[in-house]
């Protein structure tokens, strides 16, 4: 049994029915696999396609690392295999779920944590988990009374950068939180979300 628009050969009238409701009233099929270029009648037959003939791994052509959906794989080759001057840092990406890192650690230690799942890193003083050692870091200068981190304005002293960052807006003047809406901009990221409330 072949098909009237592109003679490609069934052996039944059911699966040959089938086949040509993937051809619109001109003949012309539809809906492309970003995979292989098949062509099918709607977006259901291209998933189903997917599932049983990719099983929706695709391979990088540069390094042979699998990954799962096209849209990885196209994250990773920019990220891994394209030269550009817009990619300052190098990124290492998670082939499970897609994710980017700026550090080979940092990956392992997602991947380990089964993408984000389930957190690697505990804290000995009050069992807390945390995803990295950066952050479980972070978190027990909160057991202590350290705060190594000094305002070169004041004196005055913090547990970690980003709150000393904060704390010396008070002395420069900053406002990198910019109003998309009106002319304002804001020292804390906090005082800029309840700004755009009055907007919305």
């Amino acid at each position: 049994h072949a098909c009237r628009f592109c003679r490609r050969r069934y052996a039944s009238k059911e699966a040959l029915a089938k086949h040509e409701k993937c051809h619109g009233p001109d003949g012309e099929l539809k809906v492309k696999c970003s995979l292989c270029n098949e062509l099918f009648s709607d977006e259901s037959q291209v998933k189903e396609h997917k599932k049983v003939i990719h099983k929706e791994e695709v391979t990088c052509t540069y390094c042979k690392k699998t990954y799962a959906g096209e849209r990885n794989l196209q994250i990773h080759i920019e990220l891994r295999h394209t030269k550009t001057k817009t990619l300052k840092k190098m990124s290492y990406l998670c082939g499970k779920c897609g994710k980017n890192f700026t550090s080979k650690t940092a990956l392992l230690d997602h991947e380990r944590s089964d993408c984000g799942k389930s957190p690697i890193y505990q804290c000995d003083v009050c069992k807390k988990f945390y995803h990295s050692a950066g952050s479980l870091k972070g978190h027990k200068t909160l057991h202590t009374k350290v705060k190594p981190f000094l305002c070169k304005y004041c004196g005055k002293s913090y547990r970690n950068p980003g709150q000393l960052r904060v704390h010396e807006r008070t002395h420069t003047g900053e406002k990198p939180h910019k109003c998309t809406y009106c002319p304002k901009a804001f020292s804390h990221r906090e005082t800029l979300l309840t700004h755009v409330t009055m907007h919305t």
